[in-house]
């Protein structure tokens, strides 16, 4: 049985799986929201994001909106560069 000094120096390990409108928000850069802040604890390794190739197709899909496109002026590159980003 592990004593509580060996448990408590282990390092908590928090992966999240997180919903598509939060990684959009927080993608594009939405500063000053909850998503804002939930994309700086990702970026800072408080926690690891759980991806999947499906959770990316469906990324892609919402990206490549023309509703969400046209207001952030996004092109195919970058969608893909977005994606690559946030995939690794």
């Amino acid at each position: 049985m592990p004593s509580e000094t060996s448990a408590a120096r282990r390092p908590v390990i928090v992966r999240a799986l997180l919903d598509t409108q939060i990684v959009v928000r927080g993608l594009l850069g939405l500063r000053r929201s909850a998503c804002a802040l939930v994309f700086e604890a990702l970026a800072d390794g408080r926690f690891t994001a759980i991806v999947s190739s499906y959770i990316l197709a469906e990324l892609r899909a919402v990206l490549t909106l023309p509703k969400l496109r046209a207001p952030y002026g996004l092109t195919d590159d970058q969608v893909a560069e977005l994606l690559d980003g946030y995939g690794r």
